[in-house]
């Protein structure tokens, strides 16, 4: 963690694969205590405001944010406050990226528990600049819904994407790859 400049000390200058990993590393340990998780978040954000683009950012930051925990405990969610801030920061940053989008979704997330969910008004200035942005109503379909989980949310979030380019085939009971 210090070498991502999280213990007081300034960041070391490392490998930008080895910044990317370190950082979804960091966001998918659900298990860290709710203010270690705002701590690195809020590292986190500079980041993300110097590099909008960087989809490993915006995709830490998201986990770090979700309202809905995939495997880790209720009490590892970082507070409203921080999630609120955080999603201040996203929703005004001057481009829409589907990146961005998940990551702001990601972190206003319903959860219909007050210890969980961001408050009316934050989301609601969320929502207006999503709307302005042109992102479609079906896409912000989780900040107002509590849709649980699925498998499929959980592989999208932990499993790896192929690098541009390849595609998975489907297999033929019968034969090679199709």
């Amino acid at each position: 963690m210090g070498e991502l400049g999280l213990l007081g000390r300034k960041a070391a200058r490392l490998n930008p694969q080895i910044e990317r990993e370190s950082w979804r590393l960091l966001a998918s340990l659900e298990r860290l205590d709710a203010a270690t998780r705002a701590k690195i978040g809020d590292e986190l954000l500079i980041r993300v405001r110097r590099d909008a683009r960087n989809a490993s950012l915006l995709w830490a930051i998201g986990r770090l944010g979700a309202r809905v925990p995939l495997y880790g405990p209720l009490s590892s969610v970082v507070p409203p406050s921080s999630a609120t801030r955080w999603l201040d920061a996203l929703v005004s940053i001057k481009l829409t990226t589907p990146d961005l989008g998940a990551a702001i979704v990601q972190i206003g997330r319903a959860t219909c528990s007050e210890r969980g969910d961001i408050a009316e008004a934050a989301l609601a200035r969320t929502k207006k600049q999503l709307h302005g942005a042109g992102i479609p109503d079906e896409a912000l379909r989780h900040l107002d819904v509590v849709i649980p989980s699925s498998i499929a949310d959980a592989n999208r979030v932990f499993g790896e994407p192929l690098p541009d380019g390849l595609r998975l085939s489907t297999l033929d009971a019968e034969g090679p790859p199709l």
